[in-house]
């Protein structure tokens, strides 16, 4: 067997039994199949999926070769065909997003149905380049500069010691066929771009740049798992949906006390996603008179004299009466509809009738377009909408925080004095 992936090898049987089963995620491309093949190679029990995202023309005949590599090793296979377009307009995700969330959904199911100790994926050296490069180019903390885990839960990922052009030279010389995706050439992409002009151009500089991104990558990690033990000292875990901080532990100045609060928000959320700076300096910068801010997910931080606790908001009623001139409590919301103009507010014209404030729901417009859609394209993503106050005339919609008000309602009504509606994010608003 050629030795240009003798770290992968090395790095299996470190980690890795001989018995352990492993489910091997393949797509046809040549990562994937020169990891079925080692796999195969060194004698671990695998079982190889494939997941059909039903995006592309070559999609059928992708899944066929891969099941007819599998039947000529005697390799079990498993396809799955998922609707990955309709799952990210359903759930608003972009189309990425969605293909990676339905593609590792099937990739636990399936290893739990078979008794697959792991799940292995053939990202390699390359791929973890990219990602530090592309996390960096978005801004990142110290967690995004340590690139892709090799090990995150059961997934395995054996390759990141290898590049890409390691990979080739294996398929090379073990005589490796594979299927070419020819949207990795679309350089629309960013991570396509980065692949096919940027990291050409660091070979010149250092032809061994991968295995060095990779030898910082490994460094950094070190560095965040010890900061990460340090910041988990600072927290108490009141129950599983309650995290407290002492004032007196959590200095706001200091990097660890920002590091503490992202843990627990995560912690408490299950993800990391649509988590950002400033939600942390929200929370950190509150009064510490019982003020309140929302953070993703339905969590919200409160702060006291002696303590920051980050726990789930109370449910939200399903309806509230809404009474002008009478600011109404919504979630992290307050909702004010008033005679007096404000700077932040919007002059709409009221009718009599009984008015309330509830939750979005799928149906509702704002005239010609729903509030789906209007959600979508103000990049409010799907765990937000769920708190943001509708205000609603005898149940029809006349504004959508953050969204806007319904043009019925914008137009001056002869005789009539305008209203004027006002959505407060109190937790801004408290230490704004």
């Amino acid at each position: 067997m050629t030795t240009t992936i003798d770290p992968a090898i090395d790095w299996l049987r470190t980690h890795v039994t001989p018995t352990d089963a492993i489910l091997c995620a393949t797509s046809g491309g040549l990562d994937s199949m020169c990891l079925a093949h080692l796999l195969h190679q060194l004698g671990y029990p695998i079982t190889v999926a494939h997941y059909h995202h039903g995006l592309r023309d070559e999609a059928d005949s992708d899944a066929t070769f891969v099941e007819q590599w599998c039947r000529a090793h005697a390799v079990p296979f498993v396809l799955e065909r998922g609707d990955v377009r309709g799952y990210a307009a359903v759930h608003g995700l972009g189309i990425e997003e969605a293909g990676r969330t339905l593609r590792y959904n099937f990739l636990n199911r399936t290893a739990t149905a078979y008794g697959c100790q792991w799940i292995a994926t053939a990202h390699h050296g390359d791929d973890n380049v990219e990602t530090m490069l592309l996390n960096l180019c978005r801004g990142t903390g110290l967690a995004g500069l340590c690139g892709i885990p090799a090990i995150s839960g059961k997934v395995i990922r054996p390759f990141l010691g290898v590049s890409r052009a390691d990979l080739e030279g294996y398929s090379v010389a073990e005589h490796i066929s594979h299927i070419t995706d020819h949207t990795n050439a679309d350089i629309t992409f960013a991570r396509n771009r980065l692949r096919h002009q940027v990291l050409p151009i660091l070979e010149t500089i250092n032809p061994q740049f991968v295995a060095h991104f990779n030898q910082t990558a490994t460094i950094l990690t070190q560095e965040q798992e010890f900061l990460t033990t340090q910041a988990s000292a600072i927290a108490r875990l009141e129950t599983d949906q309650t995290i407290t901080f002492r004032w007196a532990d959590l200095d706001p100045s200091l990097p660890l006390a920002h590091r503490a609060v992202h843990q627990a928000i995560c912690r408490l959320a299950g993800k990391s996603r649509d988590i950002t700076a400033q939600h942390i300096t929200s929370a950190l910068s509150l009064p510490r008179t019982g003020t309140q801010v929302s953070l993703p997910y339905g969590l919200v931080a409160t702060a006291t004299s002696s303590t920051l606790v980050v726990e789930p908001s109370a449910p939200l009623p399903t309806s509230a009466p809404l009474i002008v001139e009478k600011p109404m409590d919504f979630g992290a919301w307050q909702v004010v509809i008033s005679r007096q103009n404000h700077p932040l507010s919007q002059a709409i014209y009221l009718p009599e009738g009984s008015y309330t404030v509830t939750t979005w729901q799928s149906q509702d417009r704002l005239g010609q377009r729903t509030v789906k859609r209007l959600f979508l394209d103000r990049g409010i993503g799907f765990q937000e909408r769920d708190t943001l106050p509708v205000v609603r005339l005898n149940g029809q919609v006349v504004a959508v925080c953050k969204v806007g008000v319904h043009p019925d309602f914008v137009t001056t009504r002869e005789g009539t004095s305008p209203f004027y509606i006002r959505f407060i994010n109190k937790g801004e608003h408290n230490h704004g």
